[in-house]
């Protein structure tokens, strides 16, 4: 595969700028906090307004709270179309936040969205956060959310997709590989958003985009030494899921990856051994973007991408049982 070769516009102080499409300018104003104190008070920020959204006449919102591994618990949101539909097929969303933050008000819109037009219940994942909780806690919780939804006779166990942006999409490549390693219950598909995949640092990408916005390679040092503070317990392919020994017998995906990203590459790379290894794969770069555009909620590449995820959603839990607009 091609990968567009990097735009960027030097000035004489060496700062970079980079050729983001007019849609995502502002983007290079806004910063990802990593002081701790400051991410709990966004974490409250967000559980408030996520909680305020409540059921309506197209969509039921329930919460309910799980026992992960350890005996902790964790939280998680069903969200759900009003339907006659006795099994519904299901998203088990992981969001992202450097395994550090918990999911922004945006995430919770996106996933009404993909419920009314998918027609699908989607699960929102609030698993534990590092540093507090590092890894495997956050793992495991969204591990044991899959198995739980897997064994709810209101979910169809055969139209089970996993899906998360960022470190959301590593803990969903990593619930996928665990299925596959202990003979789990069945993943049909996998949808991966600009994903973690490597703790190594050492792709083009990373190298390239050292500042770029939103994300940048110093924010991703910090993530990673919080989140494996306590090593990763010989279960380093669950943390980093390019890291797997062997890559065969994986669900079939979907890997969408920002053109100005320094996780570009590892997602790209991730995608290209699920290929190598005989799984059914597709790669999409979004041009003009940078890492987390899906906050830019009014852009038209958003909405298009959107668009895309819903049809192709559409078309692999449901098949030929309702038309593809």
């Amino acid at each position: 595969m091609e990968i567009t070769k990097v735009k960027m516009k030097q000035d004489h102080k060496t700062k970079i700028e980079y050729d983001l499409h007019p849609d995502f300018k502002p983007a290079k104003f806004f910063h990802t906090f990593m002081n701790p104190f400051i991410i709990k008070i966004i974490n409250s920020v967000n559980s408030f307004m996520i909680n305020k959204v409540k059921s309506n006449k197209e969509i039921t919102i329930q919460n309910r709270k799980l026992m992960s591994k350890d005996g902790g618990f964790f939280n998680i949101k069903v969200i759900k179309p009003i339907s006659k539909e006795k099994k519904m097929p299901c998203i088990i969303h992981f969001h992202g936040g450097g395994f550090m933050y918990k999911a922004y008000p945006l995430v919770l819109r996106h996933s009404i969205v993909y419920a009314k037009n998918i027609k699908c219940a989607v699960i929102m994942v609030d698993y534990r956060l590092s540093p507090k909780y590092p890894f495997p806690k956050g793992f495991e919780d969204c591990y044991k959310a899959f198995e739980w939804a897997s064994s709810q006779p209101e979910f169809d166990s055969d139209r089970i997709v996993l899906s998360g942006e960022s470190a959301g999409g590593a803990l969903a490549a990593a619930v996928a590989q665990k299925a596959r390693d202990i003979h789990g219950p069945k993943v049909c598909y996998q949808m991966l958003i600009y994903p973690v995949t490597d703790d190594s640092l050492n792709t083009k990408s990373m190298k390239t985009y050292l500042k770029a916005p939103i994300w940048t390679v110093n924010n991703n040092k910090i993530m990673w030494n919080r989140y494996l503070r306590h090593g990763d317990y010989n279960m380093k392919s669950y943390a980093a899921p390019l890291k797997a020994k062997s890559f065969k017998n994986l669900p079939s995906a979907y890997i969408e990856v920002a053109e100005f990203d320094c996780l570009r590459d590892e997602g790209i790379r991730y995608g290209q051994l699920l290929k190598e290894a005989g799984v059914d794969t597709e790669i999409r770069i979004v041009k003009g973007a940078m890492h987390g555009y899906d906050g830019f909620a009014y852009s038209k590449i958003t909405k298009e991408q959107m668009q895309y995820r819903i049809k192709l959603l559409r078309s692999k839990l449901w098949k030929d049982k309702i038309g593809i607009s």
